[in-house]
């Protein structure tokens, strides 16, 4: 109750000292030990919904916050849903968007697609991590256009590009929440990786992107892996400089992860697509006069997509 009523009180204070360069220097809006590193959850282990509430009231300490937290509200009500709805505890912190496919029974070719988001926090976190780590899956959920493995401009380079450096992508979210992470921690609780892009009093994107693309010991592993996918590598400003951004789905440098990913995403696809061609050949019969032909570009655009991706 006393970590609560002390954020109430600071927050009271926001308008008046958010945009203040000499606090944020001084250590941020949130500076009590307590508040910073305690288990998010350890004060609502019973009641998920207040301890979403705390981080979130915690976020909004930061003018960019502020607005981030409103956007991602205003996306859940279009949905007919609130942030709680939104926003749940997991094992590890990840936005989570299922594609949903429904098919019509009398035309193999029409196909509709909707999405589902979830954000999941790590309940094993610290206040302040917790803060962090919902700052940066925040951006991705309102931001991140969400992609179409089963289009046929669903592409390696592209999903390199759209992952890490397109609207919503990893740069966006690490540079709001180094950003959030200022305001609402101060300068002397930035994570390294922050500071290491930090010039002045703001952070810049054209480092970030450069340390988003660095492999360390991966490098050669990411060339090798990208040339059998016949990756154009001169895209992107990869190199094998430490690498200090890990993806923590994979395990591995972001480049490595996004093809890594997008592997795992068209076996899938790819599978999917060959069940559903095995129905439509079992079932032939019942289609209508023009499916064969529709059904045989199908098969085309399996076996073009596909041949990396099946047994």
């Amino acid at each position: 109750m006393k970590r609560i009523k002390y954020l109430i009180f600071m927050l009271g204070l926001m308008p008046h000292v958010a945009t203040s360069k000499t606090w944020k220097d001084r250590g941020g809006l949130i500076k009590h030990e307590k508040i910073r590193n305690e288990n998010w959850l350890s004060s609502h282990e019973d009641d998920h919904k207040k301890a979403i509430e705390q981080v979130l009231s915690t976020i909004e300490a930061s003018k960019r916050g502020q607005i981030l937290i409103a956007r991602a509200r205003l996306k859940a009500r279009k949905d007919n849903k609130s942030l709680f709805d939104v926003i749940k505890v997991g094992d590890v912190s990840i936005t989570d968007t299922t594609l949903i496919r429904r098919f019509s029974p009398s035309s193999p070719s029409e196909i509709t697609y909707t999405t589902k988001s979830t954000v999941y926090i790590d309940r094993s976190l610290s206040m302040k991590n917790a803060v962090l780590d919902m700052t940066h899956e925040l951006t991705h959920f309102v931001f991140k256009k969400p992609f179409n493995p089963y289009e046929g401009s669903f592409s390696l380079s592209k999903f390199m590009y759209d992952t890490i450096q397109a609207k919503g992508g990893e740069v966006d979210a690490f540079l709001t929440e180094c950003e959030v992470a200022l305001d609402v921690f101060g300068k002397s609780m930035l994570s390294g990786q922050c500071q290491a892009v930090l010039n002045g009093d703001e952070f810049s994107r054209r480092k970030s992107i450069n340390e988003f693309y660095k492999l360390g010991l991966h490098y050669n592993n990411f060339l090798s892996k990208a040339e059998s996918f016949v990756l154009d590598t001169s895209r992107f400003p990869v190199s094998s400089d430490n690498a200090t951004l890990i993806s923590s789905a994979w395990g591995t440098p972001y480049p490595l992860s996004v093809i890594e990913e997008y592997e795992s995403i068209m076996g899938k696809v790819c599978s999917n697509d060959k069940k559903r061609l095995t129905y439509f050949d079992e079932n032939k019969g019942r289609f209508p006069a023009s499916a064969p032909s529709r059904i045989s570009k199908m098969i085309n655009d399996y076996q073009r997509r596909c041949k990396n991706f099946t047994e």
